[in-house]
């Protein structure tokens, strides 16, 4: 969730109000959710709401506003959802189990991941995330790395790409945390397995799709330019080398 410069008092704050009272918007459509929030009914219209896709605009309308009814929904949103689904629940699920009923499938896992960061960020001043939350959060937070790393890589597709920048997100954004060193470690490795093995040398994918080819760069470009000096040894060659080749062809 990108963090604006400055805050903008015509901000359209009009999904937020409704996310507010219950109705999420997100691409596929809306609903008005009832509480608690169905994290496990597969009948629910927004089948993604385990990725919190309202924080997208709860978050900026908080930034623009400073309204606490903003930050006490993410709050509670929160909340809900570490009451609801302890990482307990996640022993008897994959990354690739129906994620219409699995907040852990990687389709929304990913995800959740970024913008729960996100969203402590900018609620990082707010009086409706005390001490207790914060830490309940980042002690389920980075539970959900821990369980994700070991799953990460999913064949050489799109997902293990999501999957890589979280856990280096996680692990940049925490150094302090027990094993974030280890996330970016892991996720590093990953990420320069995938290079190797996904795009024939200077060329595009192994798919020969070059348009799906050019996206899949694009997301390795992303994380390659989130990435500290210390860590892009060895990188930029090869990144390079796909980038010219894309262009020619």
């Amino acid at each position: 969730i990108p963090m604006p410069d400055q805050p903008d008092p015509a901000h359209d704050t009009e999904k937020a109000d409704n996310a507010v009272d219950g109705l999420i918007w997100t691409m596929y459509g809306s609903e008005q959710l009832s509480t608690p929030l169905p994290w496990f009914d597969k009948n629910k219209k927004v089948r993604t709401l385990a990725r919190f896709p309202h924080f997208d605009y709860l978050a900026p309308a908080y930034f623009h506003t400073k309204n606490e009814k903003y930050a006490r929904t993410i709050v509670r949103h929160i909340e809900d959802f570490i009451a609801n689904a302890p990482i307990e629940k996640a022993e008897n699920v994959t990354v690739q189990t129906d994620y219409r009923s699995n907040p852990w499938n990687w389709v929304l896992l990913l995800w959740r991941i970024g913008r729960w960061i996100d969203a402590l960020a900018y609620l990082q001043h707010s009086p409706s995330l005390n001490d207790s939350t914060y830490l309940k959060t980042l002690d389920h937070l980075w539970k959900e790395v821990d369980w994700l790393v070991p799953r990460m890589h999913l064949g050489l597709h799109n997902g293990t790409l999501g999957n890589i920048r979280a856990i280096l997100y996680a692990g940049l954004t925490f150094p302090e945390a027990k094993n974030g060193a280890f996330w970016q470690n892991e996720g590093l490795s990953t990420f320069k397995g995938f290079l190797n093995s996904y795009f024939y040398p200077g060329e595009v994918s192994v798919e020969l799709a070059l348009g799906y080819s050019a996206a899949v760069l694009g997301q390795c470009l992303t994380i390659f330019a989130g990435l500290p000096d210390t860590l892009t040894s060895g990188l930029r060659a090869p990144l390079e080398k796909l980038v010219d080749g894309h262009f020619g062809l």
